[in-house]
């Protein structure tokens, strides 16, 4: 029997090498291994696989959070050589914005806004990691 790790561990930017096996392996249980967070190359070819989170990003905010308030979600740090950066922007579930710079509506007000971001390079896109929380004051709007 195989046991998956929750999603909430890869949302937290935890790299998985694998699947953890309980009983007897099944072939379902290997995966390709990752380079560890130093970067050095281990896969079959020489390559570095897929980026790895290793220092996890930051949204960066000027002051007290309120309606026009810019918010600015940063990369981090991420091992692996990434090329490009995804940044996506969710209040509760949805999607609200992609790109690195976010600025607070009305729409936000007493809300959770969280910012995640996935770096990619040749090799595939990384496991995305969450940059961080922020709660908007005021009343929920109810539709």
């Amino acid at each position: 029997m195989t046991v998956k790790l929750s999603l909430i561990a890869l949302l937290a930017g935890i790299a998985l090498a694998g699947l953890l096996a309980v009983g007897s392996p099944s072939p379902a249980a290997a995966v390709p291994a990752q380079t560890s967070p130093a970067g050095s190359a281990n896969n079959p070819d020489g390559t570095s696989g897929v980026p790895v989170n290793t220092v996890a990003p930051s949204v960066n905010r000027h002051g007290r959070v309120r309606v026009g308030t810019l918010l600015i979600c940063r990369d981090g740090v991420w091992a692996n050589d990434p090329t490009s950066f995804r940044v996506r922007w969710r209040r509760g579930r949805r999607l609200i914005h992609t790109g690195a710079r976010y600025r607070v509506t009305r729409r936000d007000a007493g809300s959770r806004l969280r910012c995640f971001v996935a770096a990619a390079n040749p090799q595939g896109l990384g496991v995305p990691a969450l940059a961080g929380t922020v709660t908007v004051p005021g009343r929920v709007r109810r539709r």
